[in-house]
């Protein structure tokens, strides 16, 4: 409510709708009708702490494959000058890769849970947000009591 406020230079003082309809009973006027009570206004309620959120470790280095592909045998020591491997090599490096790729989904799986809660977190302070967010241009109507 307070970004139009500030841009009319004419405006001294920010007074709520509920102070100035105070201030006018505590002269004998009653308030008749209030755009700003004619506004919806949840006020969601709000922790003194956010929720938690999930932890996450980094995810899954890639797996060093240097010591999968290095030649250990004189066969294996030809094969690699050719850039090949032998089967039981390929099949090392294979289940090495199988591996990370198993823990990078479960990491991406919880990177997604995380990615959720953050979306909930957001949403909610949004809404607690939006609290303060009516329209300032407030339109009071009053008249004189009748005794």
């Amino acid at each position: 409510q307070l970004l139009g406020f500030w841009r009319d230079p004419e405006h001294v003082r920010f007074y709520h709708p509920d102070l100035v309809s105070a201030i006018a009973a505590s002269v004998g006027l009653e308030l008749e009708w209030s755009s700003y009570d004619a506004q919806p206004h949840h006020v969601p309620p709000f922790p003194e702490h956010p929720p938690a959120v999930s932890d996450i470790d980094t995810l899954p280095s890639m797996p060093d494959i240097k010591g999968v592909v290095t030649a250990g045998s004189a066969i294996e020591l030809l094969l690699s000058k050719f850039g090949l491997v032998s089967r039981r090599r390929f099949e090392r490096l294979e289940k090495s890769f199988s591996d990370w790729c198993s823990e990078l989904e479960i990491t991406l799986k919880q990177q997604h849970l995380i990615n959720g809660q953050m979306a909930q977190r957001t949403d909610h302070l949004w809404g607690i947000n939006k609290t303060w967010a009516w329209n300032d241009n407030a339109t009071l109507k009053f008249r004189k009591r009748a005794n």
